[in-house]
């Protein structure tokens, strides 16, 4: 949930949910998701050998940047993935603009689409000569899970 969620408020979703009596894993490396056979439960094998008999799964992957194309033309590229752009959404070619989620701003991606529609005004500004630069964006979201708002 990090980037839906400082760690503050990861914390206290994390309080309410179980709260509510559902037990939360984080952090967890899964190496099997193994079917028991009975009433359609399954089991995971975690990395450090614990295992878990669950009624279902939840995943949270998180975002990958496709920057491939940018790899191939020599692009800088963040240590998370990315293509690493200045202020002004330009990478390092300066001809070369990047917005959204394949943009790391301050070695930091954006998992939302409203950051994206950001970095294309200040593009797109820069593009027609105006000095807009990229602040960074408002990554506050509204989370509705479990009834919790």
């Amino acid at each position: 949930m990090a980037e839906q969620l400082d760690s503050m408020g990861g914390e206290q979703l994390k309080r309410k949910i179980e709260r509510m009596g559902v037990k939360v894993h984080t952090a967890k490396n899964t190496q099997a998701i193994l079917s028991t056979g009975e009433n359609a439960r399954k089991t995971l094998q975690f990395a450090d050998g614990s295992s878990l008999e669950v009624d279902f799964v939840v995943f949270s992957t998180g975002i990958r940047p496709k920057d491939k194309l940018a790899r191939q033309c020599s692009l800088d590229i963040a240590p998370r993935g990315g293509i690493v752009i200045n202020d002004y959404c330009q990478t390092s070619d300066a001809d070369i603009y990047a917005i959204g989620e394949c943009a790391s701003w301050h070695n930091q991606t954006f998992g939302l689409v409203a950051p994206g529609y950001k970095m294309a005004q200040v593009a797109v500004d820069h593009l027609l000569g105006q000095q807009t630069a990229f602040q960074g964006a408002d990554l506050s979201a509204k989370l509705k899970l479990l009834g919790l708002m």
